[in-house]
């Protein structure tokens, strides 16, 4: 494929992390530029990169997950942001789509329902 979808993903546990980076890399459609540990590195990656999309976990270290999310939405309102977790609460939810994400993957979903 000529222009593959460029990712960064967002997520402070190792494995989680390496396991979508490599399931989107056996992926010729996508291509990961970069992993973010924690919300600051989340915000420079997605400036130094432009990804197409950002993938990141609710939970991310040091400002709250969820406030990062919204800032980053209003700071690239046109890089699409998808959220995954484990949380499944009603309340998180509720806020996590009031927030403008594209959309919302449990990490116990089956890992072609990302793609």
């Amino acid at each position: 494929m000529n222009n593959p979808i460029k990712i960064v993903i967002a997520d402070d546990h190792d494995c989680a992390a390496s396991g979508l980076e490599n399931r989107l890399k056996a992926d010729e459609c996508f291509e990961v530029t970069g992993i973010a540990k924690n919300s600051e590195e989340l915000f420079m990656l997605a400036e130094e990169t432009q990804p197409s999309v950002i993938i990141t976990e609710i939970d991310i270290p040091v400002k709250e997950g969820l406030e990062a999310i919204e800032q980053l939405i209003k700071k690239h309102p046109c890089i699409p942001v998808i959220a995954y977790s484990l949380r499944r609460e009603i309340y998180i939810i509720d806020r996590i789509i009031k927030s403008d994400v594209r959309g919302y993957v449990s990490k116990t979903s089956p890992a072609e329902e990302i793609l």
